[in-house]
C-alpha cells in the first residue's frame, strides 16, 4: 500500500515555479505520476494494465539472456520508478 502526502506542494494553485531547478528523481517523490482527485488521468488504470500486457508481450515473445556471468545486482537506486544503481544489460533473440 503507498499513502502520499497529496497536499504537500499545494496542488490547487498554479505555480509553475515550483517546478524549477529540479535534479533528476530525488524531487520525484513530492509529485504523484497520475494526478490525484478531479484532476487526475481519466486513463490511469488503462495505462496500469497496458504495462503488464507489454511487459508479458515482451517476455513471451523474445529469448533473454544476461551479457556477462556477474550475477545480477538488484540494489534499488533513489527514485519514484526503482530504479536499480547498476542498469541491467540484456540481449534479446526473437523466438521462432
Amino acid at each position: 500500500m503507498l499513502i502520499v502526502n497529496a497536499w504537500s506542494e499545494d496542488p490547487e494553485s498554479f505555480r509553475p515555479e515550483r517546478f524549477e531547478g529540479l535534479e533528476g528523481e530525488v524531487k520525484a517523490y513530492n509529485f504523484i505520476p497520475f494526478g490525484r482527485g478531479r484532476r487526475s488521468c481519466p486513463r490511469a488504470g488503462l495505462a496500469n494494465r497496458v504495462m503488464g500486457l507489454a511487459l508479458a508481450t515482451l517476455i513471451q515473445s523474445f529469448e533473454w539472456e544476461r551479457i556477462s556471468e556477474a550475477e545480477v545486482d538488484l540494489t534499488g537506486g533513489i527514485g519514484l520508478t526503482m530504479p536499480k544503481v547498476k542498469p541491467l544489460e540484456a540481449m534479446c533473440k526473437a523466438r521462432e
